[in-house]
């Protein structure tokens, strides 16, 4: 596994179950900055229908192949707990996302699988909103210094276009 898919991996587990991803709470809408395990950061101009394309374009797990998926929800923290086969071998994640979908959040990974790099076993991701999307961006918009197309890529077009995100 690389460290793009190990630091996508959170977002992937989150994911996991259409159930988990219709029961989290949408980010406020506008720009939000994501900055990822191994230094990444990105730009997403989100509403909460592009919010929840995000999520799901990330490339989710096969609810079948979890045998358990639990989330539970404070008042301060959701906890989701997976337990599932990932390329034929077990694999457990603990994540619990803090914070507020307005503002800022954290979310913090706790994996326990054969494929996964050590270094990868425990990211977080961290979210900021920076405020509203700007005259020059459209919603579903993603951009970082790290994409091609001049480091800007709209995740919503790409979903009608029926092209693979990266």
């Amino acid at each position: 596994m690389n460290r793009r898919t190990a630091s996508m991996l959170a977002v992937v587990v989150i994911a996991a179950s259409p159930a988990v991803a219709a029961d989290l709470p949408h980010r406020k809408p506008g720009i939000w900055e994501v900055r990822y395990l191994h230094g990444a950061t990105m730009q997403y101009c989100i509403d909460a229908t592009a919010d929840k394309a995000m999520i799901l374009i990330a490339g989710t797990l096969d609810p079948d192949e979890c045998q358990k998926i639990d989330m539970q929800r404070s008042r301060d923290a959701i906890t989701i707990d997976f337990a599932c086969t990932m390329n034929g071998k077990p694999a457990t994640a603990h994540t619990v996302v803090s914070g507020s979908f307005d503002s800022a959040y954290t979310m913090t990974l706790t994996v326990q699988a054969e494929d996964v790099p050590v270094s990868a076993r425990t990211p977080t991701v961290t979210g900021t909103w920076l405020g509203p999307c700007g005259a020059d961006q459209r919603l579903g918009d993603i951009v970082s210094p790290a994409l091609p197309n001049g480091g800007r890529l709209n995740i919503l077009d790409m979903i009608k276009a029926k092209s693979p995100p990266l």
